[in-house]
């Protein structure tokens, strides 16, 4: 809500409470009632349509036109004002819920001009004539969140966890003679960087911006950019490195151009897997909680047997991921012993069991990391339709 004349600003007088919009203060029969900035915003928008239905996403569009906050922020921001105008659950005086819609303020008001009278002065005490001292402290319960926090730092989190990978596995691949290739990797390396975590953070954009308004192409598109961008990377790098094997041991290896190759058919589906489907995922229930489905979404995210996923999207239980992940952990555990028992002693044979630790590590700290993001990400969701519903149903 941007700066508006002072002398524009009315005086609104409800009940035994006046708002004084320029001066953003809400004063009772004897109190000054402090309420946070956005609940003085909300209830002004409130007031000032009085009588008339004010809905959940124009009250979203007016207070945060630039930012995504959960609508649980809304309902909470709604509580506050309740609790500080002293409506109670059975009986709505100033605030009525209008189910699945939005708010009505149903008190009769007045509005006072600013050229008709003097602005209100602070409450007194009536016994002593003196300011009164009492403030009455009101904070919202959970503050408003960005889309920043609940995406733009896992995405960038995860895209760079992801760009590693490919940059540890080139290493791996020539650390047997690392005194002939390594200088290539490193000139190689931010290149690879950088390409992977553009690419990869360009194409959950797109997923999100797409599914966030209701269209089922995003997920298709993210995982195609994530299928071209790492095979497209392995297979150009790839001719950097020499046709024949690097690393020596016991057993058949691959040569280092095929070796780097053959990462990305570890790489690629991991990341589809752990991170472009939980993120179209969620992204798509946020889309459904601001279309009003949100029974549909609670349903989902409640257990029991798996309901339809959101059209577009592919639903995956936390659970599944999990035991996945431990069966590969095991699996890699094995192959890994077997591969390192196989090693020709050599002066970088540490150096590249070293390195194939530290892929593994990175490996495994994205998927479980994803994991985690996707559990508290549906957490998150349940308590935002707990909130809605709750609301609606006039127990707020």
């Amino acid at each position: 809500m941007g700066p508006r004349a002072r002398n524009s600003l009315p005086i609104y007088t409800f009940g035994e409470f006046t708002f004084d919009v320029a001066e953003q203060r809400l004063l009772g029969s004897d109190t000054v009632v402090d309420l946070e900035p956005r609940a003085l915003e909300l209830l002004e928008v409130l007031v000032a349509r009085a009588g008339s239905l004010v809905t959940r996403q124009e009250l979203l569009d007016i207070l945060w036109p630039d930012t995504f906050v959960e609508e649980g922020n809304l309902n909470s921001y709604l509580s506050v004002i309740r609790k500080a105008l002293g409506d109670s659950k059975k009986l709505s005086r100033f605030i009525e819920t209008v189910p699945k819609q939005g708010y009505r303020f149903v008190a009769p008001v007045e509005k006072v001009g600013r050229q008709d009278g003097d602005v209100p002065g602070e409450a007194t005490d009536p016994a002593t004539g003196e300011e009164a001292s009492e403030i009455v402290p009101v904070r919202p319960a959970i503050p408003p969140e960005s889309r920043w926090r609940h995406y733009g730092i896992p995405v960038l989190a995860s895209s760079a966890l992801y760009a590693l990978l490919f940059v540890v596995a080139l290493f791996v691949e020539v650390a047997y003679d690392y005194e002939s290739f390594g200088e290539i990797g490193w000139s190689l390396a931010p290149w690879i960087f950088g390409w992977i975590v553009t690419t990869s953070a360009l194409g959950l954009w797109v997923d999100f911006v797409a599914t966030r308004s209701g269209r089922v192409y995003g997920l298709a598109v993210s995982v195609l950019v994530f299928l071209v961008a790492g095979f497209g990377l392995v297979t150009g790098v790839s001719f950097w490195l020499p046709p024949h094997a690097i690393t020596k041991a016991s057993l058949q290896t691959y040569t280092a151009q095929a070796a780097y190759v053959k990462n990305a058919f570890y790489f690629v589906p991991l990341a589809i897997l752990y991170v472009v489907l939980p993120f179209n995922l969620v992204a798509r229930l946020e889309g459904e909680l601001r279309r009003g489905k949100t029974r549909q979404v609670l349903r989902l995210l409640s257990g029991g047997r798996p309901k339809p996923a959101p059209r577009g999207s592919v639903y995956l239980r936390v659970w599944w991921l999990t035991v996945l992940l431990v069966l590969v952990a095991v699996t890699s555990a094995y192959g890994t012993a077997h591969l390192f028992d196989r090693l020709t002693p050599d002066a970088n044979a540490n150096l590249f069991m070293r390195l194939y630790q530290i892929r593994l590590f990175l490996f495994f700290l994205l998927a479980s990391a994803s994991v985690g993001w996707l559990q508290l990400s549906f957490d998150r969701l349940r308590r935002q339709s707990r909130a809605v519903l709750y609301e609606d149903s006039g127990r707020w």
